[in-house]
C-alpha cells in the first residue's frame, strides 16, 4: 500500500527555508530526507548534470556524502533516457547496485535486499527554464510497494520549489572549485619557475607539485630524447621523498626506455592523456616494474608535457590516495598543469644553453689568457731532435723500476715522441712527425703547474702505459689492438689536462665554472680533461688522429674519453667486483666488456704508477701530492670549511695515510695486474716493499711520539730514510715484502663498503676514510 501523498504546505515551506545556503551538499541532504519521509523510500539521491563535462555526478545518498563523487556518463543505459524526457521513468525490479555500486553501498543496501525491492527505481527529471538544458535527476529506491505517478508528481512538485536554489548552489560550488584550482595552479607555476636554472631540481619540483595537485601516491617523469627516440628518466618521486637515480657510477647515469614502452610510450606518441582505473587490466601496463620494485600500481593518470610543436616529456601519476581512482577533475588539473610545465621546461632548456655558452666563453677566455700558443720554432726544434732509440734516454728506460722524472725535464717531449715511435704507432697510423711534435708541445702547454698534477705526472703516466704495452706485449698477445694502444698512450698523456690542483669535490663546493659545466654529468675534472684533449686535437696542426678512417676516429675518441673518465676513483671502485671476476676467470679479448674493463684497469695502474717505483723515488712523488693536498686544505680553511685529514697539514699523519691508500687502492690494483699478467709480479712486489717501508716509518714515528706531524718535513728527513731502509734490510732495491695482514683479498673486500661518490682524484696517496668522506 502506497503511503498517503498529501503534501502539507507548511512542511514544504519549512524545507524551502531550511535550504537557504550556498552549500549544495547540505541542500541535497535536506531534500533527500524530506522526500524519504514523504514517499517512504529508503534511498533518495540527486544525480546532477554537468554542462562543462557533459556527464552526471552524484554527491549525496540520503544524508551520506560520498567520499568521492560518483561520475556517470550522460548516456548511461538506465538514466540516459530520463535525462531529457519530461516524463518520469519507472524501473520496476531494477537493483540499485545496477545503477552504481558506490551509491548502493552509501544507501546501505546489499545485493540480496536490493534484488527483492518490489518498488524498483523511480527517476524524475528537472530542467532549466527553457527545458532544453538538462538539470538533474532525482532517484528513489528501496520501497516495498511499487512507485506510482503520485510519487513522481510529489517529487516534481518539491523540485519546483528547490530546483533553482540547489542548481545555483551547485554552480557556485563549481565556480569556487575552478577558482581554487586556478589559485593552486598559480602557486604551482610560481614554484616551478623559481627553479628554472636547474633542470634536475625543476623536474623534482614538477613531480612533487603534480602529486600534490592530484593526490597521487607516486609520480615519475620522463623526458623525450628525439635524437635516440627514447624516454629518459633521471629523477623519481616516491611518496614524500624525491629520490634521484644513482648516477656517477659506471655506465649508469640515467634510465632510458624505448619510445614505444608501455603506457608512457603510448602517451608520448599520441600526445593524449590516459586515465586508467585498473592498471593490471590495461594491455600496455608493464607488470615487470611492479614485480622488480615491490610497488603495487592500482591506477594511473599519465599526461604529456608539450610545447607548441611536440611532446617534451610524460608524467605518470600512480595510485590516487584520496579515492579509488583519478577523476575528470584530476584530468583537468593535469592538463592545465602540463601547460605550465611545458613553458618551464622550454625556458629551462634555453636558460641552460645560454649559461653553458656563457660559461664556455668564460672558460675559453681564461684558458687563452693562461696558455700560450706553441711557436713554429719550438715545433721545428723538437722535430729536428734525433729521438732515436729509447735507450738513449736511459739504459733502463724500459725497466719497471725506471723513474721517468729522473730524465731532464727539457727532454720529456722528445722521450714521448720516442715512445710513440718505438711502439710503431707513428708508422701504423701515418702520424706526421711535425703533427706529433706540435701535439705533444700543446699538451705540455695545456698543463698548469700545481705541485703534482702537471706535465711531469702526465709524462710519468704515459711512460708506465708504454711499459705495459711493451713489456706485457699487450698488442702482440691480442689483449689490445693497435687502435687501443694508440688510445691508451694518448689518454695517459692527456688525462689531467688543465688540472687545477684541487679535487672534484672542491670544484663542486666552490661552485666553480667547471662544476657549473660538468657537475650534472659527474667526474667534473675528468670531463674537463677530455674536453681539453679534444680542443688540442682540433687545433690546427695538432690532430694526430687525422689520418684515421671516420669509424676508427670516432672509436678512438670514445676510447680516450672512457679511459680518461676511468681515472675518477669512484668509477674504478664501482667496477672492482667485475675486475676481480675477470682476473679469476681469465681475460677474454672477444668480450667487449672485458676490453673496456682492461682499459680502465690499465689507466688506473698507470695513474698510480709512482707507487711501483723504488722507495726513495716513490716518496719524492708522494711529497708533491701532499704539497698539493695541503694547498687545497689551506684554501678550504679560508672558505670557512674544515678540510679532511689528508688535506690538513696540521692533522695529517702521512705514513698512516699512505698505508691506508696502499691497502685499499693501490695493492688491489697491482694484485689484479699480477693475476692477469705474470710479468707484472715485479711491480706488485715493489709496491708491497714500499708498503713495508711506510709501515716502518709509521712505527718509528710512533715510538718517537711523532704521530702529530705538523708539516711535510717527514719527506726531507734523510736520517729517517736511512733508518727505514736499514730496518727493512734493503738498499733501495726491490724486495718481496710480506703482504699486509689479510693480503690483497681482504683489501679488496673492504672496497665494497666504500661509497662511490668521492673526490674523483686519483693521487698516489689517499686513504679509504678520505674516499668515504
Amino acid at each position: 500500500m502506497a503511503p498517503q501523498l498529501t503534501l502539507e504546505p507548511a512542511r514544504l515551506l519549512q524545507l524551502v527555508v531550511s535550504i537557504n545556503t550556498h552549500d549544495p551538499i547540505k541542500i541535497q541532504c535536506k531534500v533527500n530526507q524530506f522526500l524519504r519521509e514523504e514517499t517512504g523510500a529508503s534511498a533518495v539521491f540527486c544525480v546532477i548534470y554537468c554542462r562543462d563535462r557533459e556527464d552526471l555526478f552524484c554527491q549525496v545518498v540520503n544524508q551520506t556524502t560520498l567520499p568521492l563523487e560518483e561520475r556517470l556518463p550522460a548516456d548511461h543505459p538506465l538514466l540516459g533516457g530520463a535525462l531529457r524526457s519530461p516524463s518520469p521513468l519507472f524501473l520496476p525490479g531494477v537493483r540499485l547496485s545496477e545503477l552504481s555500486s558506490a551509491v548502493a553501498a552509501a544507501a546501505g543496501v546489499d545485493s540480496d535486499s536490493d534484488s527483492d525491492s518490489g518498488g524498483g527505481l523511480l527517476v524524475v527529471s528537472a530542467s532549466w527554464g527553457d527545458a532544453t538544458q538538462p538539470g538533474l535527476l532525482v532517484c528513489l529506491a528501496g520501497r516495498a510497494a511499487p512507485f506510482a505517478m503520485e510519487d513522481a508528481l510529489l517529487v516534481r512538485h518539491v523540485l519546483g520549489h528547490v530546483f533553482g536554489t540547489l542548481m545555483h548552489a551547485v554552480t557556485s560550488a563549481e565556480a569556487q572549485r575552478v577558482q581554487l584550482q586556478c589559485r593552486s595552479l598559480l602557486r604551482v607555476a610560481q614554484s616551478i619557475f623559481r627553479h628554472i636554472g636547474d633542470v634536475t631540481v625543476l623536474l623534482r619540483d614538477i613531480m612533487t607539485q603534480a602529486r600534490n595537485l592530484t593526490g597521487a601516491e607516486r609520480c615519475s617523469l620522463f623526458l623525450v630524447d628525439k635524437r635516440t627516440n627514447e624516454l629518459v628518466a633521471k629523477v623519481f618521486d616516491v611518496a614524500d621523498d624525491a629520490e634521484q637515480i644513482p648516477s656517477r657510477s659506471d655506465d649508469q647515469e640515467e634510465i632510458r626506455l624505448p619510445m614505444v614502452t608501455g603506457i608512457v610510450g603510448s602517451v608520448a606518441a599520441s600526445g593524449e592523456l590516459l586515465n586508467i582505473r585498473d592498471a593490471y587490466a590495461h594491455p600496455l601496463f608493464y607488470r615487470q616494474m611492479d614485480e622488480n620494485t615491490g610497488f603495487r600500481t592500482r591506477n594511473i593518470l599519465c599526461f604529456p608535457i608539450k610545447d607548441d610543436k611536440e611532446v617534451l616529456g610524460v608524467a605518470e601519476l600512480c595510485n590516487k590516495v584520496t579515492g579509488p581512482h583519478f577523476t575528470r577533475f584530476d584530468e583537468e588539473a593535469a592538463r592545465a598543469f602540463a601547460i605550465y610545465c611545458g613553458i618551464a621546461l622550454v625556458n629551462s632548456f634555453m636558460y641552460r644553453k645560454i649559461m653553458d655558452t656563457q660559461e664556455r666563453v668564460q672558460l675559453s677566455n681564461e684558458l687563452m689568457m693562461y696558455h700560450m700558443q706553441v711557436s713554429r720554432e719550438e715545433t721545428d726544434q723538437l722535430c729536428a731532435e734525433n729521438t732515436g732509440s729509447v735507450a738513449r734516454y736511459s739504459p733502463s728506460f724500459t725497466a719497471w723500476e725506471y723513474f721517468p722524472r729522473d730524465l731532464e725535464e727539457r727532454r720529456w717531449p722528445a722521450a714521448v715522441l720516442a715512445m710513440y715511435e718505438d711502439l710503431g704507432l707513428v708508422h701504423r697510423f701515418g702520424i706526421e712527425r711535425s703533427t706529433l711534435a706540435r701535439f705533444v708541445l700543446m699538451v705540455r702547454k695545456g698543463y698548469r703547474d700545481p705541485p703534482y698534477h702537471n706535465f711531469s705526472h702526465a709524462y710519468s703516466v704515459a711512460h708506465f702505459a708504454y711499459l705495459m704495452l711493451k713489456n706485457l706485449q699487450l698488442v702482440e698477445s691480442r689483449c689490445l689492438d693497435d687502435l687501443e694502444s694508440l688510445s691508451l698512450l694518448t689518454a695517459c698523456l692527456c688525462h689531467d689536462l688543465d688540472h687545477r690542483g684541487t679535487t672534484n669535490s672542491f670544484q663542486v663546493a666552490s661552485r666553480s665554472v667547471l662544476a657549473s659545466l660538468y657537475s650534472s654529468e659527474g667526474s667534473v675534472m675528468e670531463q674537463h680533461h677530455f674536453a681539453q684533449s679534444v680542443c688540442i686535437l682540433n687545433t690546427d696542426g695538432c690532430n694526430i688522429l687525422s689520418e684515421l678512417p671516420p669509424k676508427d676516429y670516432t672509436q678512438c675518441l670514445d676510447m680516450v674519453r672512457g679511459m680518461i673518465l676511468a681515472t675518477d676513483l669512484s668509477r674504478h671502485l664501482s667496477i672492482m667486483t667485475e675486475l676481480e671476476a675477470m682476473a679469476s676467470g681469465g681475460y677474454r679479448s672477444c668480450e667487449p666488456r672485458h676490453r673496456r674493463l682492461l682499459h680502465s684497469l690499465l689507466m688506473t695502474a698507470a695513474d698510480l704508477s709512482d707507487q711501483t717505483k723504488r722507495w726513495l723515488s716513490s716518496k719524492k712523488a708522494a711529497k708533491l701530492v701532499y704539497r698539493e693536498f695541503f694547498s687545497q686544505g689551506d684554501m678550504e680553511k679560508q672558505m670557512g670549511n674544515d678540510p679532511s685529514e689528508m688535506m690538513d697539514r696540521e692533522r695529517a699523519f702521512i705514513p698512516k695515510l699512505q698505508i691506508q691508500f696502499l691497502d685499499d687502492i693501490a695493492l688491489p690494483v697491482y694484485s689484479l695486474m699480477g693475476s692477469l699478467f705474470p710479468a707484472c709480479e715485479e711491480v706488485y712486489a715493489q709496491t708491497k716493499a714500499n708498503r713495508r717501508c711506510w709501515q716502518r716509518m709509521a712505527d718509528i714515528c710512533s715510538r718517537r711520539n711523532a704521530t702529530n706531524v705538523q708539516s711535510i718535513d717527514v719527506f726531507d728527513n734523510e736520517r729517517l730514510d736511512e733508518e727505514v731502509l736499514a730496518s727493512d734490510g734493503e738498499s733501495n732495491s726491490v724486495q718481496c715484502a710480506t703482504a699486509p695482514p689479510g693480503g690483497s683479498t681482504v683489501a679488496n673486500s673492504r672496497l665494497s663498503s666504500l661509497r662511490p661518490y668521492v673526490s674523483g682524484v686519483l693521487p698516489c696517496c689517499v686513504s679509504k676514510n678520505e674516499v668515504m668522506e
